[in-house]
């Protein structure tokens, strides 16, 4: 069997397509774990109608004063009757080959501790976007996780259960980079793993969404400190290694001044400031300028302001791709 767990809160709108694609594999050995964060709208009578018609179906609701993505997912674990799982968005799709698929590419190698397949973008309907999440270049994985390079995301793996718990399940204190909290988990055990962008895309991500359950308020002190704490976690890890974790630093240092977090902003980048060139340095400093003293309102400072944010920050290949490259 494969468990699906779903965290979801108020996404009514979009849950009944998610749960459609999942009635429509051709693979019929799952079950699928609705676990709601506490949801205002009607989401649990829809999910209750699924239920009726198919027992597959569960609806599991949030206890505790804990929020969000991550512990509804280590809810679904707890719950999960399967020897496989997979994580899947309230608001995104499964391609109706999908666990079949990824079912075959398991059970065929027995030394897999997860594999990974292929996801592809759609805003309204399968189809009307051709870009894909993500695609392999000659750069480590490991290393291009630490850059924010998300290789895949939380739909693209499939997991044997045992592992996620072996591994910790879920960091429950992060109010954001869950999935690159747990990937990273993943690829500093010597789990073994295999990226599957051979086969057919069979999943898809949804990108016009918002108030997503885990993304609102990106620049907020909460969504700050929880990265703070995964990056303060890699240096730790990985202090003995060749992997840099210095993108990480800049994205926060420059998410510090975006929220207008002046204060988290100073006290950070004096910690890591010594990881930045001089002319970074002064760069960031400029930036922080602009930004707190409003002088982004003027036009010069503006364009000044994003061509500098751009050139430091982050170059991800997500959505670089499409499916007819």
């Amino acid at each position: 069997m494969v468990s699906i767990v779903i965290p979801n809160y108020n996404r009514l709108e979009y849950l009944k397509d998610c749960l459609h694609s999942i009635s429509d594999q051709s693979y019929d050995d799952w079950e699928a774990l609705v676990v709601d964060d506490g949801s205002t709208d009607d989401s649990k009578h829809l999910v209750e109608q699924f239920i009726k018609q198919d027992q597959r179906f569960n609806w599991i609701e949030r206890t505790g004063n804990l929020k969000g993505a991550s512990v509804c997912r280590n809810i679904g674990i707890e719950n999960a009757k399967g020897d496989y799982i997979i994580f899947l968005d309230s608001d995104d799709l499964l391609a109706p080959n999908c666990l079949e698929q990824r079912i075959g590419v398991m059970d065929n190698n027995s030394d897999l501790d997860f594999s990974v397949f292929k996801m592809q973008f759609f805003k309204n309907t399968v189809g009307d976007d051709s870009r894909l999440w993500n695609l392999e270049t000659e750069e480590p994985i490991l290393q291009r996780f630490l850059n924010l390079d998300t290789v895949w995301q939380t739909s693209g793996p499939i997991w044997r259960i045992k592992t996620l718990k072996d591994i910790g399940c879920f960091n429950e204190g992060l109010q954001c980079w869950q999935d690159i909290d747990i990937h990273l988990k993943a690829l500093t055990t010597n789990l073994n793993y295999k990226l599957y962008y051979d086969l057919p895309i069979d999943c898809y991500y949804r990108k016009n969404s918002t108030d997503s359950i885990s993304q609102s308020h990106t620049n907020s002190i909460e969504k700050l400190q929880s990265k703070e704490m995964l990056y303060c976690w890699a240096e730790q890890k990985l202090k003995d290694t060749n992997f840099r974790t210095q993108k990480m630093a800049l994205h926060i240092a420059i998410s510090g001044i975006n929220g207008f977090q002046k204060q988290f902003f100073e006290q950070f980048y004096n910690t890591v400031k010594t990881r930045f060139s001089a002319e970074l340095q002064t760069q960031i400093k400029y930036i922080a300028m602009i930004q707190f003293y409003r002088l982004y309102k003027i036009g010069f400072f503006q364009r000044q302001f994003s061509e500098m944010k751009n050139n430091i920050m982050s170059q991800s290949q997500i959505g670089k791709h499409t499916a007819n490259d």
